[in-house]
């Protein structure tokens, strides 16, 4: 055995060689974020952002079956805990839109009311909002999946912002990908 120096050492090297690649190739499932290069054949970019959609569907999908009930999480929510968070939001706003709405649909009358008349109007108006807003927040927690399309706003906004998208399944992938880049990883299959 002339070089067996060379011999003992090809495990180990083969060993780093194996763990670096493995190490690279879960890199390159998260990162670039956006298209590095020329495209469309000279570049890169992570294979979870450059399947957002298909991703955050999916994800979204295994979430809203197996875990999350959208009815169940919207009926948590107090309705008059919900006005009482946005009343001071909402008390600005009340008065930009009775402007508005004053205005477009009735003019004329808008034009020729006294200005304590239109800001008595004003309070009316932003005394009922918090109560409104409790209504509509009864209403909407009966029929959720009527009003709101969960799957498609969380789709839309993790392809927006796929950095997050990246983080989230980061985070509850952590354990198998931290299995797969291990060294060991691959003698416990």
């Amino acid at each position: 055995m002339q070089h067996w120096q060379v011999y003992a050492t090809m495990p180990f090297v083969a060993a780093l060689i194996g763990y670096v690649t493995k190490r690279v190739a879960i890199e390159m499932m998260f990162r670039p974020v956006e298209f590095a290069g020329i495209r469309p054949v000279f570049g890169w970019q992570g294979v979870l952002p450059a399947n957002a959609e298909r991703m955050a569907s999916t994800a979204t999908e295994m979430l809203t079956t197996n875990l999350v009930d959208p009815k169940e999480i919207f009926a948590r929510l107090d309705p008059a805990q919900v006005a009482k968070e946005i009343e001071q939001p909402l008390l600005r706003v009340v008065e930009d839109v009775t402007r508005e709405v004053m205005e477009t649909y009735q003019p004329r009358l808008w034009e020729v009311l006294p200005a304590t008349a239109q800001q008595l109007l004003l309070k009316r108006v932003q005394a009922e909002a918090p109560r409104a807003i409790t209504k509509i927040m009864r209403e909407i927690s009966e029929n959720i999946e009527d009003v709101l399309d969960l799957k498609h706003m969380v789709v839309t906004n993790l392809v927006r912002d796929k950095a997050l998208l990246n983080r989230l399944i980061r985070d509850i992938s952590r354990p198998e990908m931290r299995f797969i880049g291990s060294p060991i990883g691959w003698r416990s299959r």
